[in-house]
């Protein structure tokens, strides 16, 4: 991503995912790396911070986590790690079975 990427990402783009609604976006920004979680807090997304162990750990998908620091390392064991950490939560688990469940259960 360059100079130009990244402006359109933190910028018009993160613009464009706030005005249609998005729940959370994720942003693995070069130059310098970072990577960053916005998150919809009362329409507007906003950039949240690290939990306190490291990780990102995603609303919208329960259970997906992610670190951030394996990931600009390129460390896909930790990675792994991390996401198998994650989908092996209660959470996860009640996420799969509405999900399971169709269309009709969130209505």
């Amino acid at each position: 991503m360059s100079r130009a990427t990244r402006y359109v990402d933190l910028g018009p783009k993160l613009a464009d995912y706030e005005q249609a609604g998005v729940l959370e976006y994720l942003v693995r920004a070069l130059d310098p790396v970072e990577v960053f979680l916005f998150r919809q807090e009362q329409g507007t997304l906003i950039e949240r911070p690290l939990d306190e162990d490291g990780l990102y750990r995603l609303i919208s998908f329960p259970g997906l986590w992610l670190d951030p620091q394996a990931l600009l390392a390129g460390d896909t064991r930790r990675l792994r790690a991390v996401v198998d950490l994650g989908l092996s939560t209660p959470e996860h688990a009640e996420f799969v079975a509405r999900l399971a469940e169709g269309p009709a259960a969130g209505s």
